[in-house]
């Protein structure tokens, strides 16, 4: 289903509401054996470099358990479909704005080819 005129103007209007974020996408790679206490266990981090839109809001999921509605997410960022990939895997994180989130939901746009990446507080 193609978007409308309508809707295509509506999303660049929010957008406009939206602020421009650089956001910091840190990969955690750890190596070796180790025991159960985690010594002798290397631990790496890798950071990429994300230009994107971020809003505020709380993220509202509907959910099988009594209530129906849970708050899976503090705040939602808006990148292009080219960089959706730095936020796919395991063990990866974001820092921005002095805070770090883990990624709950990566949710794809086609028909504006973006994606949405959605954040809750670590």
């Amino acid at each position: 289903m193609n978007l409308s005129d309508f809707q295509k103007q509506f999303l660049q209007d929010k957008r406009k509401e939206l602020l421009d974020e650089t956001l910091l996408v840190w990969t955690i790679t750890k190596t070796g054996s180790g025991n159960i206490y985690g010594e002798g266990k290397t631990e790496t981090k890798a950071s990429v470099s994300v230009t994107c839109k971020v809003g505020w809001n709380a993220s509202i999921d509907k959910n099988e358990r009594p209530g129906g509605f849970i708050e899976e997410g503090d705040c939602n960022a808006l990148v292009s479909k080219d960089d959706q990939n730095e936020f796919e895997g395991s063990n990866k994180y974001v820092a921005f704005d002095g805070m770090d989130f883990n990624i709950v939901r990566i949710k794809p746009v086609a028909d504006t080819n973006e994606a949405v990446i959605l954040l809750k507080r670590r």
